[in-house]
């Protein structure tokens, strides 16, 4: 035996679920590769930074 179809309200909270889930999934999907980035372009910039006050402490850059 099988199960009766699905009525529609049914059918409406399944998609509406789906829907949700999708947004949350593509949401959480773009916010870590923008923190992932981000970090990323942080690190960078520490570095640059930590570089050009090395070269200001030990008297390597320009008068």
């Amino acid at each position: 035996m099988t199960s009766s179809p699905a009525t529609p309200q049914d059918a409406a909270g399944h998609a509406a679920a789906t829907a949700i889930a999708t947004w949350l999934i593509v949401v959480g999907a773009l916010s870590a590769a923008f923190w992932l980035l981000r970090a990323g372009l942080d690190q960078h910039r520490y570095a640059h930074w930590a570089h050009e006050w090395a070269r200001l402490n030990t008297g390597h850059g320009p008068p």
